[in-house]
């Protein structure tokens, strides 16, 4: 594979079968398991071209009063390509 495959792994692991997240929310938690994270544009990279990612719907995500810039944006939610996944042996059958 082209990206790493100990991000893609966890990246999977984290979504599992069902969940879905957006890529902050995926990056909050690579952030936590690895001091070696991906840049932004490096997992929206992983995210759009590794093969083992369904872009599921764009959402709208609300910030917070205090934040700076605009009260709303558009993000991608991201699921994992469960067949992909399990042929790889990163996903287990449920």
């Amino acid at each position: 594979d082209k990206y790493s495959p100990r991000i893609l792994k966890w990246t999977i692991e984290y979504l599992g079968h069902e969940r879905k997240a957006t890529c902050r929310e995926i990056m909050d938690f690579l952030i936590v398991r690895t001091k070696q994270v991906p840049t932004t544009p490096q997992l929206a990279n992983i995210l759009c071209k590794s093969g083992y990612f369904i872009k599921e719907a764009d959402i709208t995500v609300r910030r917070g009063p205090d934040n700076r810039g605009p009260k709303s944006s558009r993000v991608a939610e991201w699921s994992v390509n469960t067949d992909k996944a399990m042929e790889r042996g990163w996903l287990k059958p449920e």
